[in-house]
């Protein structure tokens, strides 16, 4: 059971953090992620099922699936929007983040990428099945690209499995994780709050974005969010 608030965040590329809520003060682990190609091949997307309030409440029924059933549930224009919104708004400011750069100017609103946002739900699946917060795969059953590879999956593998991108093309990405009982706005309180996160959030290298929210299996207060970043357009 996770008790506390968490960030941590890893570099690569450009930022790739990420960042875990749920009680009051916060942690940062700067960890690696790896770099190993994975296939082309993340799971069918079912018909939209979420709420229209950015909680995706019915995910959770999705994440207890077995894994040999695995699907990405499809995510409704209500839901995209939400989280676009969250994201954008606070990019439409310009803010000091706290790393020592001073004041960084508004940064170009984001777009949905469905791709980005198959690699997120393909994490929170594994992590909120098996309760461990970290940007890789657990290595077990529910770590679906990891699977595939042998091995627990990297950020970089899911971004690749998901299509995104290929291995020769991947150069910079974001992956900002975030667990606790948390909403979007929660977690986006969290990251800003985090002078490495806010970084993140307010690159303007960034263009598109995806974002998922999934229910703890094991532990039913406690939500994970993956925010996944990318520069394709």
């Amino acid at each position: 059971m996770i008790k506390q608030t968490m960030v941590s965040m890893v570099v690569f590329g450009f930022l790739l953090a990420s960042c875990g809520g749920g009680g009051g003060g916060g942690v940062v682990d700067k960890t690696p992620t790896d770099k190993t190609p994975s296939n082309n091949s993340q799971g069918t997307i079912k018909e939209p099922s979420f709420t229209g309030d950015g909680s995706q409440t019915t995910i959770d029924n999705t994440a207890t699936l077995s894994p040999a059933n695995y699907v990405i549930p499809s995510i409704s224009e209500v839901d995209k929007q939400r989280f676009l919104d969250a994201v954008n708004n606070a990019r439409a400011e310009a803010r000091d983040c706290g790393d020592g750069k001073g004041v960084v100017p508004a940064a170009n609103p984001l777009t949905w990428n469905d791709r980005l946002y198959g690699a997120a739900y393909e994490h929170n699946y594994d992590m909120a099945n098996t309760d461990k917060f970290q940007h890789n795969g657990t290595g077990t059953q529910y770590d679906i690209t990891g699977t595939k590879l042998g091995r627990a999956s990297g950020a970089n593998d899911r971004f690749v499995s998901s299509g995104y991108f290929e291995e020769s093309l991947a150069t910079d990405y974001g992956e900002n994780l975030a667990v606790g009982n948390l909403d979007i706005e929660g977690a986006m309180k969290l990251w800003l709050g985090s002078s490495g996160h806010c970084a993140n959030l307010m690159s303007a290298d960034f263009k598109e974005m995806g974002m998922s929210r999934v229910q703890s299996v094991n532990n039913s207060g406690y939500y994970y969010f993956t925010h996944t970043l990318g520069v394709n357009q």
